[in-house]
């Protein structure tokens, strides 16, 4: 329950400050063509070795939305979202997100990830790179939110927007 509190808590903030990034652009009176998408993945457990982190018990899919106006959401496979890592000029291979690490009754890490991969049963393993606090080396049911991908135009088409970031 205290898990599920904590996940829409975090869920409602990230949505208030996309909203608050992007009201400024509103207040202008111009329209703007940006659609920004940020990506939550759930996991039943964690652990860190120094260099990378392994999310098991993901569930096979990475929940994502976006930003006001547009509120596209939805969900995408660990394969669509693997394949979708590495494609577009502007790619979350090509330009490394940031994430924020949450587990209850620890400080939100951030970190910085790269490669990730697709492990047995429902796995997923991420290089990483610790910019702002530090990871525990086991967790129980950690939440990984990750940075915005932008995309241009109105399109809402996660496969051909949400990581090929500038279509």
């Amino acid at each position: 329950m205290k898990f599920l509190a904590v996940t829409q808590w975090l869920t409602v903030s990230m949505l208030v400050l996309a909203t608050a990034v992007f009201a400024a652009d509103e207040s202008t009176g111009e329209e703007d063509e940006t659609t920004s998408y940020l990506f939550i993945q759930h996991a039943e457990n964690m652990t860190y070795d120094g260099s990378k982190i392994m999310l098991e018990g993901v569930g096979g899919g990475i929940n994502w939305f976006s930003d006001r106006p547009n509120r596209i959401v939805g969900q995408a496979t660990l394969e669509e979202y693997l394949q979708a890592w590495a494609e577009g000029a502007d790619s979350f291979a090509l330009d490394p997100p940031n994430a924020v690490l949450t587990v209850d009754g620890m400080s939100p890490v951030v970190i910085e990830l790269y490669s990730p991969t697709l492990g047995k049963e429902n796995s997923i393993t991420y290089d990483v790179k610790v910019l702002e606090g530090t990871l525990p080396t086991n967790a129980s049911r950690p939440v990984l939110v990750i940075d915005s991908c932008e995309s241009t135009g109105r399109k809402s088409n996660w496969i051909n927007c949400a990581f090929v970031c500038g279509c």
